[in-house]
């Protein structure tokens, strides 16, 4: 399923949805019970290299996300009630539940991340960078992510890459012996499990 701005995708219980954003934008997994809206979602080619416009929104659930590394014109931004984050080549997680939730809001495995949220007296930017893997709480600060964690967010990006390889490979009519060059045209949706 092809989608556009403005698109939004709501899992239930048990269930995910696996998105690929392009070559240049990655992959995301949305979490069971979530709701991801879709407001921008362009890839425009700069004749050196393709730069991307991501703008999501997280007002409810988790995502796990596997971005290549970005051309500088590129923007990709994930909204939550908790902060805005920016993306930048980076392999992680994002979380709000409303009532709490068992991950921290930023879960970083490896790249930088600017999470840039709200404390009285303003606005404040906590740059994170990993490797080693780490996570991000308000009350906690960044700490270093204890291998459960690890284990959980590593585990959401592996099924969410072999689910998009495997879509990749039925649209193109089977297997490709180098699934690491499948070509895609544009960004798409597939079923998770």
């Amino acid at each position: 399923m092809r989608l556009h701005s403005g698109a939004t995708v709501k899992t239930g219980p048990g269930s995910v949805v696996d998105l690929f954003l392009g070559s240049s934008a990655g992959t995301l997994r949305v979490g069971e019970n979530s709701v991801l809206v879709i407001s921008a979602l362009t890839l425009t080619d700069t004749g050196i290299d393709t730069a991307v416009e991501v703008d999501l929104e997280l007002p409810d659930g988790d995502i796990y996300f596997n971005v290549n590394k970005l051309s500088k014109a590129s923007r990709y931004e994930v909204r939550m009630p908790n902060g805005v984050a920016g993306i930048r080549g980076t392999k992680g997680a994002y979380s709000f539940r409303p009532d709490g939730g068992a991950l921290p809001p930023v879960v970083l495995l490896e790249g930088k991340v600017a999470f840039t949220y709200a404390l009285a007296g303003g606005d404040n930017t906590q740059t994170i960078s990993a490797p080693p893997p780490v996570y991000f709480s308000l009350t906690e600060g960044v700490k270093p992510a204890p291998p459960d964690l690890i284990a959980e967010v590593e585990k959401h990006i592996s099924d969410s890459g072999q689910a998009v390889g495997r879509e990749a490979r039925n649209r193109n009519n089977g297997p490709d012996p180098r699934p690491d060059r499948i070509k895609l045209p544009e960004p798409y949706l597939s079923p998770g499990s």
